[in-house]
């Protein structure tokens, strides 16, 4: 019983230690996408975007200690939002670029950062769901 219950506490913390820089990845890249929309100058793009390297490196990092962790749905999980990310960040990062040379294709950058934040979002749920349920099952 003891071992369960510490098996329970270290999964607890681990998927906690992944989800703090998840969501904090995600309100980096809602600033940045909010700044590239106002062609915001008072808003530093590329220290955002620097930090959202940060933040995927972190993640990468504990997707690492979850496949130790387990189970496999929660690792599984935690690599989709991964990606998610990333596709998330190489989308601000080609807006910010296309910003200066195709202003013109601004609706379009929204409208895919849209889609690509909102898949983000879907595999955040998933992920923290798994997490529960992996908690709710030791005992």
């Amino acid at each position: 019983m003891d071992h369960a219950r510490w098996r329970r506490e270290v999964r607890r913390d681990v998927y906690a230690a992944t989800l703090v820089p998840i969501t904090e990845a995600r309100e980096v890249a809602r600033q940045a996408s909010r700044a590239l929309v106002r062609e915001d100058a008072g808003t530093d793009v590329e220290r955002l975007l620097g930090r959202l390297d940060e933040l995927i490196h972190a993640i990468r990092a504990s997707c690492a200690r979850l496949y130790l962790e387990g189970p496999k749905e929660v690792a599984a999980a935690a690599d989709a939002v991964l990606s998610a990310l990333q596709v998330v960040d190489n989308n601000l990062v080609t807006w910010r670029l296309a910003r200066r040379s195709a202003p013109e294709s601004l609706v379009e950058y929204i409208e895919r950062h849209t889609l690509k934040a909102a898949g983000l979002s879907h595999s955040i749920t998933r992920f923290a769901d798994e997490a529960s349920k992996a908690l709710d099952a030791v005992p």
